[in-house]
């Protein structure tokens, strides 16, 4: 009983032991928005923005990437990123990326570094902006159709503060792949509606909520298996015992004297039955 209860003990830890990293390896998974920014003026251009929320860390992380199809065969080369944010007072903002040049978060912004997003008869104005990379395509080495970068402040930033804003993204080297694009583009957009609960996205964007992985379910412990208990030996039955006083196998044989005792009284017994049949005779 007391291995058994060990077997049982130890089978629980190990399962217990396979448990937790799987549980502990569980993470939220990260909540995005995505939706296109067009060319407001410039040439035709379509920029993809998708913005991720680091599983709730408090800071977001933008990729832009130039969409070319059918209906959009331009490319460019990404260089201003213009934002608005739904909350005040944000302090401390941020950006840090591998093609990140120079920042500005002042407020009433329209331009930053080189990068600017005025246009259409009309002075932009927006919370904050990021340039990307430097003028030029330097042969290549700074000709950027997609790029990526985390947003972070004093405050925690979420989603839902670029719920229903308004986003710009500046364009150089506008063209047909293998031309010699020579064009540029300046193209806006508005972020998407973001509610955490119901994750519903407003008209041109899809937005992910975030979705917390299922638990795992513990595994049952493996229950030992009953030891089988041997089967108890049949005992053959014992021999019957010998008759008493002699050899159990042999047979019970008269003594010789016994027999010539019996032959003798017979000869006797027939001797007196014929010596009266002859005395009756004789009468």
């Amino acid at each position: 009983m007391k291995s058994t209860n060990n077997f049982q003990l130890k089978s629980a830890l190990l399962m217990a032991g396979l448990a937790l990293p799987l549980l502990a390896s569980q993470t939220v998974k990260a909540a995005t928005t995505s939706f296109d920014a067009a060319n407001f003026t410039g040439a035709p251009l379509k920029v993809n923005v998708t913005l991720n929320d680091n599983n709730g860390n408090g800071t977001v992380t933008v990729t832009l990437k130039v969409v070319t199809d059918a209906q959009n065969p331009n490319t460019a080369d990404l260089r201003g990123f213009f934002f608005d944010l739904a909350e005040s007072g944000i302090t401390g903002l941020s950006a840090t990326g591998a093609q990140v040049n120079a920042t500005n978060f002042s407020g009433n912004v329209s331009s930053v570094g080189n990068a600017n997003l005025n246009g259409a008869g009309g002075q932009a104005s927006y919370d904050g902006a990021v340039e990307i990379g430097t003028n030029g395509l330097r042969g290549g080495s700074d000709d950027f159709q997609t790029t990526t970068f985390t947003l972070s402040a004093n405050q925690p930033l979420t989603l839902a503060m670029f719920s229903n804003q308004n986003i710009g993204v500046r364009a150089t080297s506008v063209g047909l792949p293998g031309s010699s694009r020579n064009l540029s583009s300046k193209t806006d957009g508005t972020a998407p509606t973001y509610t955490a609960d119901s994750g519903t996205g407003g008209t041109g964007g899809t937005t992910t909520p975030v979705t917390p992985e299922t638990p795992v379910t513990p595994v049952t412990p493996v229950t030992p298996v009953t030891p089988v208990t041997p089967v108890t030996p049949v005992t053959p039955p014992a021999p019957p015992a010998p008759p008493s006083g002699g050899n159990p196998s042999a047979e019970q044989v008269p003594e010789p004297t016994t027999i010539i005792g019996s032959i003798m009284g017979l000869a006797g017994l027939m001797g007196m039955r014929r010596k009266a049949k002859a005395n009756k005779t004789e009468e």
